[in-house]
């Protein structure tokens, strides 16, 4: 069942060799994007979404912030009561 793919805006349902066959020139239609965004959040859902981008956030953006600087200047600010 894994090599079958589920076109669900034409009721289709394509096996790996089909859609390797398929044309590449043809352009995306803004259906297709909407189905693709439905199917992801109905298998991950809203919550796993925003908790996968702050991880890829904390692991690769900063990561990649940190290394783009030449130099990093560390400001440490003391709370005096």
């Amino acid at each position: 069942m894994d090599d079958l793919f589920e076109d669900a805006a034409n009721s289709a349902i394509y096996d790996r060799n089909q859609i390797e066959s398929m044309d590449g020139d043809e352009e995306i239609e803004q259906e297709d994007a909407w189905v693709v965004i439905t199917k992801y959040f109905d298998e991950k859902g809203l919550v796993r979404q925003q908790l996968d981008s702050f991880d890829g956030f904390i692991t690769n953006t900063i990561q990649a912030k940190i290394d783009c600087s030449s130099e990093l200047l560390l400001i440490l600010t003391l709370l005096r009561s």
